[in-house]
């Protein structure tokens, strides 16, 4: 078998992985990503969820935070304040060319093996995520980067909603089995619930 037919479909679209760390982290009120869940930080199972499909990882973090303590390549939010489409903005900046496997730090339960479900069907459009019962998840999916005009347009014009540039770009995809139970986590009585659930 060649190397290229080895190698996991995500390394095939020539992807990089990005983990958004750039919120303020206010209702949690500390450094979420920093929180631990599992005997490691929230950033660190983000990252591993991408490291798992044999991607290099950086992560988009707010101006003056750095995680390279953690192990991880940082690049600066260019855009702070305007949540995730701006992390993705700088993701694809940063990217250049290629695709980006855009994952969010506070996501408890994503599964390595559904960034393969996404990979199989990337080339259809230029950004592919899940969709359940009409809602995306943008910040579990893969973009291309040559969607960087249209999401530079969408900022300059103030139009932040990263689920809207979904319904305009992406091939919707149902989520897998399981993809249910993942968990966006906002404060530390979110991440004790989750804890005690398993």
């Amino acid at each position: 078998m060649s190397q290229e037919l080895q190698r996991h479909p995500v390394q095939q679209l020539n992807a990089h992985g990005y983990v958004i760390a750039g919120g303020a982290s206010r209702r949690f009120g500390t450094d979420k990503a920093r929180a631990v869940h599992d005997g490691r930080t929230l950033l660190e199972g983000a990252a591993g969820v991408l490291r798992d499909v044999g991607v290099p990882v950086t992560v988009v973090c707010a101006p003056g935070r750095t995680y390279e303590d953690l192990g991880l390549r940082c690049i600066e939010d260019l855009r702070p304040g305007d949540g995730p489409l701006s992390a993705l903005h700088a993701a694809l900046t940063d990217r250049a060319d290629g695709w980006v496997a855009l994952v969010a730090c506070d996501l408890v339960g994503a599964r390595p093996e559904w960034l393969r479900v996404l990979a199989e069907r990337a080339g259809d459009a230029p950004a592919v995520a899940f969709r359940a019962v009409g809602i995306w998840q943008p910040v579990f999916a893969l973009y291309s980067t040559e969607l960087l005009p249209e999401v530079e347009r969408r900022l300059d014009r103030g139009l932040l909603a990263a689920r809207r540039l979904l319904d305009d770009v992406a091939l919707a995809v149902d989520p897998p089995p399981g993809f249910s139970r993942m968990r966006s986590v906002d404060t530390p009585q979110a991440l004790d619930e989750i804890g005690n659930d398993e």
